[in-house]
């Protein structure tokens, strides 16, 4: 792919993805409410929680497409102070490599109103998004994420986005080993695979995801 095809089709993507969590999070809602007609305005949401079926649904619609996709569990780093999966993906250039991105749609689950760090100390503990926010470029960083669900996994990205999770410092050595840790991440029992059926049976029907943009 040419690298301006790549973000359209990763657009795609996540818009799907997001799509779906936000369905079958509507039914969730319906079925607790006792009615099925209940319709809330979910378009808000955070998707917190959900971050497992958001990386299962967005691996297997890019496995369709041909692409190589790595899971990711933050918990599989030294030390961490919160919990999530995510993907990231390389995709072939035309022009030969690859790009390597990193694939986050739940991302906004961690960028609600915080605590200020003077109240840490509170038991509160501070969002990674507050965090990426104090980063060099991390406003940007941070708004790529919540707007587009992902980020170009450069070497930079891929230090400072684990400093978020990590109380704002790169728990590795260098950018260099974050960026080995995102291409080549460690198997983790987080990363529980849900299986297509399972999808569908939650209504997060990934089979609805079985075509690329332009066959869509």
């Amino acid at each position: 792919m040419e690298r301006d095809e790549i973000f359209e089709t990763m657009d795609w993507v996540v818009a799907q993805v997001r799509g779906l969590l936000l369905k079958g999070l509507r039914a969730d809602f319906s079925r607790s409410n006792g009615n099925p007609e209940f319709t809330p305005d979910l378009s808000k949401q955070s998707l917190k929680g959900y971050c497992g079926f958001a990386q299962c649904a967005a691996a297997y619609v890019l496995h369709d497409m041909g692409v190589e996709v790595k899971a990711v569990a933050i918990q599989s780093l030294p030390e961490t102070a919160h919990g999530h999966v995510f993907l990231t993906a390389a995709i072939p250039l035309a022009s030969g490599g690859k790009q390597w991105l990193l694939l986050d749609p739940t991302f906004k689950q961690f960028c609600g109103p915080g605590p200020a760090p003077d109240s840490a100390s509170q038991n509160h503990e501070i969002s990674p998004g507050f965090y990426m926010q104090m980063q060099a470029d991390g406003e940007a960083r941070r708004n790529q994420l919540l707007s587009k669900g992902y980020l170009p996994l450069t070497h930079e990205n891929a230090g400072h986005y684990l400093a978020a999770f990590c109380r704002g410092l790169n728990p590795l050595k260098s950018d260099d080993e974050a960026f080995s840790f995102l291409t080549d991440p460690p198997s983790s029992k987080m990363n529980y695979w849900f299986s297509r059926e399972e999808l569908a049976s939650k209504g997060y029907g990934i089979k609805a995801l079985s075509t690329t943009p332009e066959n869509g």
